[in-house]
């Protein structure tokens, strides 16, 4: 492990696990507006069930949930697999929150070398001078570089602009709550305004099919 997520595992990781624990909540009350109760319990019983699995890699419980899985009806499996896929992408944006957070306070700091996290254009230049490549070997590693595009049909980073912006506010708001530790009306508001966005996102994600039914079934010549 790098000595950046070492450093950012110490310091930021409660902190972390207090809002994904906020974001799962948020998400649950979503599940239930959008999906119904029946789905939201569906997937709290797989959540728990696969945490234990976690813990005591019990044979048999995992039989048990696979054929739980396995007699779910599409339409149910459908919406669970949506509320997982949803809760995961935002944990993804917590922990890109909570970098951002321990990055800015290493920058703020002024220590020797806190501009320097892992990975960043700064610290792998000199990483590159510590190692003794010059500028000239640089330029012939450029002028060597080849580029090939690939084409998929499922490529992981492919999102849409709505979708990207709701994803920064969500991210956005995140970085406000922390500024906020201890309680207060104001945190409650961010926490409600943070509620709302994944409710938005959440319905979005859910409709976004039926929008697409609607579009294509549908002249739109007259406009």
């Amino acid at each position: 492990m790098s000595d950046f997520l070492k450093n950012y595992d110490a310091i930021t990781d409660s902190q972390l696990r207090s809002c994904v624990k906020l974001l799962g909540k948020l998400l649950g009350n979503a599940i239930k507006l959008h999906a119904g109760k029946d789905v939201y319990a569906v997937v709290e019983k797989l959540r728990k069930g696969f945490i234990n699995l976690q813990e005591n890699h019990d044979k048999k419980q995992h039989d048990q949930l696979i054929k739980y899985i396995e007699k779910l009806d599409p339409e149910t499996l459908k919406n669970v697999v949506r509320s997982f896929s949803k809760y995961f992408a935002l944990v993804n944006v917590a922990e890109e929150a909570y970098q951002h957070i321990h990055r800015e306070s290493l920058i703020i700091s002024g220590k020797s070398g806190s501009a320097l996290w892992e990975g960043s254009f700064d610290h792998t230049l000199k990483d590159c001078k510590s190692h003794g490549i010059t500028i000239s070997d640089l330029q012939k590693l450029y002028q060597s570089l080849q580029f090939i595009p690939v084409f998929t049909a499922h490529p992981t980073e492919a999102m849409r602009r709505s979708k990207m912006e709701a994803t920064r506010r969500i991210f956005a708001t995140i970085l406000e709550l922390h500024m906020y530790r201890g309680q207060s009306i104001r945190k409650e508001e961010i926490i409600k305004k943070l509620e709302a966005q994944i409710l938005l996102e959440f319905f979005y994600f859910f409709c976004i099919p039926y929008f697409k039914i609607i579009s294509n079934c549908t002249n739109w010549s007259f406009f």
